[in-house]
């Protein structure tokens, strides 16, 4: 948001001649943005090269499985995993309504969506970028440099399309303030089929996926609890969270197949 208004600010001083302030301003952006670049590429999990493609392979398999994807992670894990799954398959099953690049809320129509698998990224995604226009785009790579090239768009103005910090209410604005993320949201806000959550606490910082679920009392929730620490107070934070939902089930993370251990990847490999 800090380079969206800085952004903003700048096209402001260049329509007035403030030269100055337009310097000072874009010396703000590039240290921001590089501070930005360095936090991304410490914090995210490992680059593809270090992702197996089985790993890969195994995971777009049981994604097509479902309907709907909700990802509210911003790493690139479900992206690699949807172009493996295009490059053995031959096959666009997975879809994420860029059926133009910028996305247009126009047009959003999925033709034979019974058969596909749709995928939202609730939070934005480091392959995402907005533009100073507001539109969002997304950086299209059939190998495996998104993640080193991160930040290599810069000339252009624009910036990288994530909620990754913040209170739900930051998370909630910051989403309404982004045509894509705010089309995504309001699927998964309408949306009343049976739902998975995997690797969710639903914790404070995001009461607005809560207040979205809670939204359908009548729906299945079923979500994944790890057999480790107090489980008895993990389950009660949950049903705090979700007190609509009727159809409340608690199962063992370890048992569902995109978290059986071999898909797992304790450690990136050297």
């Amino acid at each position: 948001m800090i380079l969206n208004v800085l952004a903003a600010s700048k096209a402001v001083s260049v329509a007035l001649n403030q030269d100055d302030n337009c310097e000072l301003l874009q010396d703000h952006e590039n240290r921001i943005r590089k501070a930005l670049i360095q936090a991304v590429h410490s914090v995210h999990i490992f680059p593809a090269s270090k992702f197996p493609e089985e790993n890969r392979t195994g995971i777009a398999n049981e994604l097509a499985k479902y309907m709907s994807i909700y990802y509210t992670n911003y790493d690139l894990l479900i992206y690699w995993c949807m172009i493996m799954h295009i490059k053995e398959c031959h096959e666009n099953h997975f879809f994420d309504f860029f059926w133009d690049n910028p996305f247009n809320s126009n047009n959003v129509g999925i033709i034979n969506k019974e058969n596909r698998s749709g995928v939202y990224f609730l939070h934005g995604s480091l392959h995402l970028y907005r533009n100073i226009l507001g539109r969002t785009y997304k950086q299209v790579s059939m190998g495996t440099g998104l993640l080193e090239s991160f930040g290599d768009n810069h000339d252009t103005g624009a910036v990288p399309l994530f909620i990754s910090e913040g209170t739900h209410r930051y998370k909630l604005q910051s989403i309404y303030q982004s045509d894509y993320l705010s089309f995504v949201f309001s699927c998964f806000e309408k949306d009343s089929n049976p739902l998975v959550i995997l690797g969710h606490s639903l914790g404070g910082s995001d009461k607005h996926i809560a207040n979205a679920i809670n939204g359908h009392e009548h729906r299945d929730v079923a979500i994944s609890v790890r057999k480790n620490g107090n489980i008895p107070k993990k389950k009660a934070a949950i049903r705090h969270a979700l007190p609509n939902v009727e159809n409340l089930y608690f199962f063992d993370a370890a048992t569902h197949p995109l978290l059986h251990e071999s898909l797992r990847i304790e450690e990136a490999p050297q």
